[in-house]
C-alpha cells in the first residue's frame, strides 16, 4: 500500500508539472504598403512657342497635372507688371514694350499668373488636372505705332510637390 502510494503521489506531482509548463504563444505581423509619391507636368511639348495677334484674340496652352500628392502650382512671366499681366519687350530696344493679359483657367484650385503660388490638395492621380494658360493682348494693336520687330516674354510653369 505504501508503494502504491508513493506511485500516485510522484504520478500526481509529474502530472502538475507538465501543467505548469503549458504555455501559448503567438507572432503578430503587421504589413505596411508605401505608395510613393508621383507627380507629372505634362504639355505637347517641353517649350511651348506661340504667338500672339496683333487683333487681341486670345492664344492658349494646354497643359496637365497628374499627382498623387498635393502640390504647389506656381506660373510666373519674366516681364511681370502684376497678377494676370506681363509685357512683351522688343528684341533689340527693351524699353519698348506691350502689356498683354496672362491667366489660368481650369484645375481644382484656382491659379493666379504672378501671383501668390497655389496649393492644390492631395487625390489619388487617376485623373489629370488640366489647365489652360491664356495670353492676348490687352487690346487690339494699330500696328504703325509700333517699333517693328519681335517682342518677347516666358512664361514658366513650376510644379513642387
Amino acid at each position: 500500500m505504501n508503494s502504491l502510494l508513493k506511485l500516485s503521489s510522484a504520478l500526481l506531482l509529474s502530472s502538475s508539472a507538465f501543467c505548469t509548463y503549458a504555455a501559448n504563444q503567438s507572432v503578430t505581423v503587421n504589413y505596411t504598403l508605401t505608395i510613393p509619391p508621383s507627380c507629372t507636368l505634362s504639355s505637347t511639348t517641353p517649350v511651348i512657342n506661340k504667338t500672339l495677334p496683333v487683333d487681341g484674340t486670345n492664344v492658349d496652352a494646354d497643359f496637365s497635372i497628374k499627382c498623387n500628392v498635393a502640390y504647389m502650382l506656381d506660373i510666373k512671366s519674366a516681364n511681370s507688371t502684376g497678377a494676370n499681366t506681363s509685357v512683351v519687350r522688343h528684341k533689340d530696344n527693351t524699353s519698348s514694350t506691350i502689356p498683354y493679359n496672362i491667366s489660368v483657367t481650369g484645375g481644382r484650385t484656382p491659379v493666379v499668373v504672378n501671383g501668390t503660388p497655389s496649393t492644390v490638395p492631395a487625390q489619388a492621380s487617376t485623373t489629370d488636372d488640366k489647365y489652360i494658360l491664356s495670353a492676348k493682348l490687352a487690346s487690339g494693336l494699330t500696328t504703325p505705332n509700333y517699333l517693328a520687330g519681335e517682342y518677347k516674354d516666358t512664361v514658366t510653369i513650376n510644379m513642387n510637390y
